[in-house]
């Protein structure tokens, strides 16, 4: 084989079957020079050479989001492998992956970047992940350093493809980087501001036979969300003096409250999220806007809603509220709680399918 049909390899499709998904690219592929082999080969009994192998890593925090990467990858993978690879030049390629854990959840970014260099030494074509955007800003570098493309599967904030490669001077560093999930801030922020605006707003004055004149905005301060409560915040100020005024009010009633990372000094406990609950109780809010990440702060959140039983809803934005155990780990404190969630045609629930038709 010579050295340019060893080099390109041109249009490698990863399909996205579940979870969080894979995008599409093209990837320069190089015969590796190790004859170790550390990838699996989802659909397959046994391992293909790696010279056969399309080799993707997968780099992301495992014991939070990256599972789900890891899982959608997995399925992926197992699809195109199980269906006879793919057969590019009169050859046959198979997916193989490997993982490694960033730990980013809880912001190590010592056992992030030692993750990412480990990586790196797996020769992968390309790398999807990211979860914690304070973290991944960092060790990304490292990736990028290796011209490894990545796709970010987690990282919610514009600074990353929409700034960085918007900019001409970072640009040429940051040519390798794409997104294929989640929508990043400035999208999730219009989502949220519209399902406020036109939806929920309008339900609860509804509901309650006057408008709402109270709502508290409760963001977790990191990069990503202060996008998207400022953009949550802008579209509540537009909604006054219709909604969020009191008579004789000169401004709306909004409250925002930032809750501190978890892993920092100043980081809330169960019982500053109760004492949170107790004011907006005694403030009167008919609504609280979470802009929520962080797994454990989304379940301290939502736990105490049952238990001051304050008459307002929850609408917002808490990561937490998309896994299966949610109820559990919040004893049903999170009934009635109005989360976003990616959708997909995909049935989740006996219902899920004619709902989406």
């Amino acid at each position: 084989m010579n050295r340019t049909t060893q080099r390109i390899i041109a249009l490698v499709a990863i399909a996205a079957v579940a979870g969080v998904g894979i995008g599409v690219g093209v990837w320069y592929v190089t015969l590796p020079s190790s004859t170790t082999n550390p990838y699996t080969y989802p659909g397959l009994d046994s391992k293909p050479s790696l010279s056969r192998t399309i080799k993707i890593g997968v780099l992301d925090d495992m014991a939070q989001t990256g599972i789900f990467s890891y899982a959608g990858a997995t399925l992926s993978a197992a699809e195109i492998n199980a269906g006879g690879g793919v057969t590019i030049d009169g050859n046959t390629y198979y997916v193989g992956l490997v993982k490694e854990d960033t730990r980013e959840a809880s912001y190590d970014n010592d056992k992030a970047i030692a993750a990412a260099e480990k990586m790196k030494t797996y020769n992968p074509h390309a790398i999807l992940g990211g979860f914690r955007s304070e973290t991944f800003e960092i060790y990304i570098t490292r990736i990028m350093d290796a011209d490894i493309p990545f796709m970010i599967t987690g990282s919610a904030t514009t600074d990353f493809c929409q700034d960085w490669l918007g900019n001409p001077a970072t640009r040429d560093f940051y040519k390798w980087l794409f997104r294929c999930m989640p929508l990043n801030s400035q999208h999730l922020g219009e989502h949220l501001s519209y399902l406020l605006k036109e939806e929920i707003i309008d339900a609860i004055g509804d509901h309650q036979g006057s408008h709402a004149d109270n709502v508290w905005i409760v963001y977790e301060d990191l990069i990503w969300t202060a996008d998207i409560k400022d953009m949550v915040q802008e579209t509540l100020n537009e909604s006054y003096p219709n909604y969020f005024g009191y008579s004789g009010d000169t401004q709306p009633n909004i409250t925002v409250q930032s809750i501190p990372r978890r892993t920092g000094p100043s980081a809330w406990t169960s019982t500053e999220f109760s004492s949170l609950w107790n004011n907006i109780k005694s403030d009167g809010a008919q609504l609280v806007v979470p802009i929520i990440s962080d797994i454990f702060y989304g379940y301290d959140f939502s736990k105490p809603y049952n238990e001051t039983k304050p008459d307002c809803l929850i609408a917002g934005i808490n990561v937490a509220a998309q896994t299966f155990d949610h109820w559990s780990n919040t004893e049903g404190g999170c009934e009635y709680e109005i989360t976003t969630h990616a959708i997909a045609y995909v049935n989740f629930t006996e219902r899920s399918l004619d709902w989406f038709d």
